[in-house]
């Protein structure tokens, strides 16, 4: 759009407005950093090197040599920072005249433009979650959540996708609990992954609490213990506000190196005026990027 000018406005040139309401309103607390490990950068690009661990060890009969096994490189997911800017360009006989202090207010709504802007992209993460559009480059060209994660070099693949897709029930998490504790590593070890957190949208909320708070199984008219609540299973539960795909739903587990988001810059706001026109021009523009090195930080389901 073009510089805003008093045409523009012209209800704010005039006295007797009871008020001015829409440019902001109240902000989700910061969400991003509760999906995403959060790493700070100085370069270009972040890349990440998977090495495979070892195999188990075998047996070694009596006098004979052992047998030698050898680290090997696979996957090396890269993190490029994208830059996201909005701006306002106003006539600076707007600036002057305007009265009741729209464009004086201009850090706070362009603020709350930014942050939109940070919160969508980290969250499309995990909308995208089931897209195969949607991979990691340096990855294995799979989306997120996959049936056939490739496991390196070594060969194989494992899942970290519900296998029957599936609404979040107490019997749907459980399964993926399950799953997330049979978690091997890319040479097939098992690995003692557990769940941080299972993440869903706002038209779950009510059911996801329902399903990991109740002390008594939800739903049912049976005097069982919940399960996944006596256990601790799901020590936390967190609403994603920004997420789209609002019946998929997923459990964020604590493998190292899993959903990073990497902050390039933090977000900045400057302001010039043109030399020609007057018109004064105020902008915010921040860096980063968000995805993901080891898949095995997140498992889900998307909608049946």
């Amino acid at each position: 759009m073009g510089t805003m000018t008093r045409g523009s406005l012209p209800r704010l040139m005039q006295e007797g407005l009871a008020g001015v309401f829409g440019q902001s309103y109240n902000e989700h607390p910061q969400e991003y950093n509760q999906i995403f490990d959060v790493m700070t950068s100085t370069k270009a690009y972040e890349v990440m090197q998977e090495i495979d661990a070892l195999s188990p060890a075998v047996l070694k009969d009596e006098g004979a040599p052992i047998s030698y096994d050898a680290f090997t490189q696979s996957f090396n997911p890269k993190f490029v920072p994208v830059t996201y800017a909005k701006g306002i360009s106003c006539s600076d006989e707007l600036v002057e005249d305007e009265l009741y202090g729209v464009i004086a207010r201009k850090a706070k709504a362009l603020g709350f433009s930014m942050t939109q802007a940070k919160e969508i992209f980290a969250a499309n993460v995990i909308s995208r979650a089931f897209n195969t559009s949607y991979t990691m480059s340096g990855g294995d060209a799979l989306p997120l959540c996959s049936a056939s994660h490739v496991s390196g070099p070594s060969g194989g693949t494992y899942s970290n996708k519900l296998s029957v897709s599936a609404a979040l029930t107490e019997s749907s998490l459980e399964d993926l609990l399950i799953q997330v504790r049979n978690a091997t590593d890319s040479r097939g070890n098992k690995i003692a992954l557990k769940a941080v957190k299972l993440i869903t949208t706002p038209t779950n909320q009510f059911n996801a609490y329902r399903i990991t708070q109740s002390v008594l199984r939800s739903g049912t008219a049976e005097n069982d213990i919940n399960a996944v609540k006596a256990m601790g299973s799901v020590p936390n539960t967190f609403i994603s506000s920004y997420a789209t795909d609002s019946g998929a739903w997923g459990i964020k587990t604590d493998c190292q190196d899993g959903l990073i988001f990497v902050q390039r810059r933090a977000v900045r706001f400057e302001d010039d005026n043109s030399f020609n026109t007057g018109a004064m021009r105020y902008k915010g523009s921040e860096r980063y990027a968000a995805g993901w090195a080891n898949p095995r930080g997140y498992f889900g389901s998307d909608a049946p």
